[in-house]
């Protein structure tokens, strides 16, 4: 079947360190037939995350890479696109802030 993938797997971890909280994210993507009978490669991906929780005020503080290891990948387009293989961003960084009151 065209854009689904041969196999899917994800893994998840949290290990607490004291006043923080460090996550692991690793996936795992099969190779995927596109619309237009190509194939888009396998490919796996590590996220980490480092999260503050609730600290004085009621502050918490994460951040956040995904695609730690900036990995070069496709997604299949869909029938709409031109293109059969859309390649997906690298790595990127978010800072994220919540006030909870």
């Amino acid at each position: 079947m065209s854009l689904s993938p041969t196999l899917t797997l994800k893994v998840t971890g949290t290990v607490p360190l004291e006043r923080w909280r460090l996550g692991f994210e690793g996936y795992y993507i099969g190779a995927r037939l596109t619309t237009q009978g190509n194939e888009a490669d396998a490919y796996a991906l590590v996220g980490l995350n480092l999260i503050a929780p609730r600290l004085a005020g009621g502050i918490e503080f994460s951040l956040r890479v995904a695609n730690l290891l900036d990995q070069a990948y496709d997604d299949p387009g869909g029938v709409q696109h031109e293109q059969s293989l859309i390649p997906q961003d690298g790595r990127s960084v978010q800072l994220r802030a919540l006030w909870h009151f």
